[in-house]
């Protein structure tokens, strides 16, 4: 192993955003781990001992309870290192140019810090072929001089879009519709700043979509409710139907779908204060793009980080009052508003992730060099 007092460069903590509090009391561990996953390389360059190391009951390492380092690493177990990092043997090299996963992750007042593990989680998926899109929706004035400068340097890889800092924070509905705008591949995935994904989370969803009767749905998961350390198990979860959808949210925003049926509803509707989400879903119920669940609890589902969710709830009477008012021909079985069958329950051509065109266009950018040195490479 690789003692603590190792020296390095500034470059690989930077690169790797530094060690992981969630991995206490492995986070050197894993912190030599990430780097070297990234190409950096270590070495052991005397065999003197220089270090003093002192072993006692009290240790953190002996009375702390041990975490697995490897649960967001699959690149340990299956060799498919991050971005092909260099190692001893050349790895496969993977395109990222047509991802079949754009993941949507606003990052608002409160979040700034926490959007680290929503990040980590993405890059410790089990299924590769994603990109990531974060929106900084953090009313903090000049936006290269806020935190997203620091996660391009440690995420020099995700896609960073902007809110409109001329009127402060955009909110949640907002940036999540810059996303979708900015958003390459066919199928989106929301996630909130401060929840994050289980390693197989885009795997099992992006298999249950292909394996849906219909291509007009969104896939959802089971989910973990995390209240300040602990994962506590969702409770009361109901099962998809349209017409309970109507009446009460029943599931996360984190869902998997087709950017094509986000777009054609008109994506969060940004009039609303709180609950977009829950109208967002009604819009897709009514026009018969319906839930499916993945029976896994495959996403941890903050209950008590941020504003927004506090701002929802402050005014969840109003808002979910108008939100029922908007779809209630819908529910009505007599004389309403007709809802559109729904494609995923009753059969219908079956859903298939869309194909890219990836032929070059006349004048279209092929090679785009993207880093800090203007120098060839």
């Amino acid at each position: 192993g690789i003692p603590c007092a190792a020296m390095f460069r500034r470059e690989m903590w930077v690169r790797s955003g530094g060690y992981k509090q969630v991995y206490h009391p492995a986070e050197d561990a894993e912190f030599w781990l990430r780097g070297l996953s990234l190409g950096f390389t270590a070495k052991r360059v005397t065999n003197e001992p220089l270090m003093l190391y002192r072993h006692h009951a009290d240790s953190a390492s002996r009375t702390k309870p041990q975490r697995n380092i490897h649960t967001w690493h699959n690149f340990a177990t299956d060799k498919q290192y991050p971005f092909a990092a260099p190692s001893e043997v050349q790895p496969v090299i993977r395109s990222y140019s047509s991802p079949d996963i754009s993941v949507i992750i606003p990052v608002g007042t409160g979040h700034e810090e926490l959007v680290t593990r929503a990040i980590d989680s993405v890059i410790g998926q089990s299924f590769r072929n994603w990109e990531l899109v974060v929106i900084d929706d953090a009313p903090t004035g000049d936006p290269y001089s806020c935190l997203f400068s620091t996660l391009g340097k440690s995420y020099p890889f995700i896609k960073r879009v902007y809110g409109d800092f001329r009127v402060g924070s955009i909110g949640q509905a907002a940036a999540r519709n810059k996303g979708l705008v900015e958003a390459e591949a066919p199928l989106v995935l929301f996630l909130d700043a401060d929840d994050w994904l289980m390693p197989t989370a885009l795997e099992k969803m992006f298999e249950a979509y292909q394996k849906a009767t219909h291509e007009s749905c969104y896939i959802y998961p089971d989910w973990h409710n995390f209240k300040g350390t602990e994962l506590i198990p969702s409770l009361a979860k109901e099962t998809y139907s349209q017409k309970r959808l109507l009446e009460k949210l029943i599931h996360p925003v984190t869902v998997l779908m087709r950017k094509e049926d986000a777009v054609a509803v008109g994506g969060f509707d940004t009039t609303l204060n709180g609950f977009e989400d829950w109208d967002f879903f009604c819009k897709l119920a009514v026009r018969g793009v319906c839930g499916i669940e993945v029976n896994e609890k495959l996403l941890s589902y903050q209950t008590e980080a941020g504003t927004q969710r506090k701002k929802s709830y402050e005014n969840k009477d109003a808002v979910v009052s108008a939100i029922i008012e908007r779809y209630k021909e819908y529910s009505n079985q007599e004389g309403g508003k007709k809802i559109m069958a729904c494609g995923s329950c009753g059969g219908g051509r079956k859903a298939e992730v869309p194909k890219q065109d990836n032929t070059p266009k006349e004048g279209e950018i092929l090679i785009k060099y993207t880093g800090n040195n203007p120098t060839p490479i």
